[in-house]
């Protein structure tokens, strides 16, 4: 979502909002207001998630993003390749929690529940 369709969003919320303020029994500004509200908080978590996953971002959470050298074969190293893995696997889970902890409650409760089986 481009900032432009972002700031649209926002503008359109605001004005079907009060338009439901006005009339509340006006079912279709109901309706907008939550449609709207919906689109405002994935446009919102989508860019949290953009701007934590930034290429700036990655290469400082993984900083053989840009290493061009071969991997080492998976007989060498092992224990070293080892430690590698659980580094970056509890960096990829610090992520994660840090995305969960920035979404409102209600796509928290969704996602945890998605990537908990």
């Amino acid at each position: 979502m481009t900032e432009r369709e972002r700031a649209g969003v926002t503008e359109s919320l605001a004005q079907w909002r009060g338009l439901a303020k006005d009339s509340p029994a006006h079912e279709v500004a109901r309706t907008m207001v939550n449609r709207l509200s919906v689109a405002k908080e994935a446009g919102d978590a989508l860019d949290a998630l953009k701007t934590t996953l930034s290429p700036k971002s990655a290469i400082l959470i993984h900083p053989s993003v840009n290493d061009k050298s071969r991997a080492p074969k998976m007989t060498e190293n092992a224990e070293r390749s080892a430690d590698t893995m659980l580094r970056d696997l509890r960096q990829m889970n610090q992520r994660i929690a840090e995305v969960t902890s920035m979404l409102p409650e209600g796509s928290r409760e969704r996602f945890t529940r998605q990537t908990t089986g």
